[in-house]
């Protein structure tokens, strides 16, 4: 439980031997040990993974988790903003992991894509009967 070295190699072991269910915990675990080279190395892969039919939902914003997180360590706005594209506010507002890293990322960042994106999430908190589905669209 306390071995992320460890967990870091089977991690890593598991998505050699094609295992795409262990990506987020794969990039989590190199996060905590501030291992971002192994993070850097994956984000193609995180980004194809989170956008395919084949992950559900849920896994999709475990990957989008890793890839926010990354984007805020390393400063990447572009990054952060492909993260969290596609997906519906209630869907981001539902889970507090994926929540915090997007507030932050909508303090750090600045500009008119962030500033849409931080209305879309206002806007959607003050309004939590909305049943409109407004996914998340940078651009």
């Amino acid at each position: 439980m306390n071995d992320f070295n460890g967990a870091l190699s089977a991690y890593t072991n598991a998505v050699r031997l094609g295992d795409d269910l262990s990506y987020p915990a794969l990039g989590l675990t190199a996060i905590k040990l501030d291992r971002l080279d192994v993070v850097r190395e994956i984000v193609p892969r995180l980004l194809v993974l989170k956008n395919s039919k084949n992950v559900s939902r849920n896994q999709g914003l475990q990957l989008a988790t890793v890839l926010l997180v990354y984007s805020l360590k390393t400063d990447q706005k572009e990054l952060f903003m492909k993260a969290i594209e596609g997906f519906d506010p209630k869907e981001i507002l539902a889970h507090d992991d994926v929540t915090f890293p997007v507030r932050q990322g909508c303090n750090q960042f600045k500009g008119k894509d962030i500033d849409s994106i931080r209305q879309v999430f206002e806007g959607d908190m003050g309004n939590n009967s909305s049943s409109t589905n407004t996914k998340v669209s940078p651009r």
